[in-house]
């Protein structure tokens, strides 16, 4: 997840999923906050969407 803020000084969170098969972007998100719940919860959704993968690898990155 990485964190910006607007020009005004507003913060906002991003949260991307790639698909390390076909490099397709699968899942993002841009909002003020994003919780683990608001995550879970879209990517069940993506997972029913797209037959869900065998397993899931997080990375998380810091900045």
């Amino acid at each position: 997840m990485q964190f910006d803020s607007t020009t005004d000084g507003h913060k906002f969170k991003i949260a991307s999923v790639v698909d390390e098969h076909t490099r397709q972007s699968v899942l993002d998100i841009v909002d003020r906050s994003v919780t683990a719940d608001d995550l879970v919860e879209v990517l069940v959704q993506d997972f029913a969407l797209w037959n869900g993968p065998a397993q899931v690898a997080v990375v998380r990155q810091r900045t």
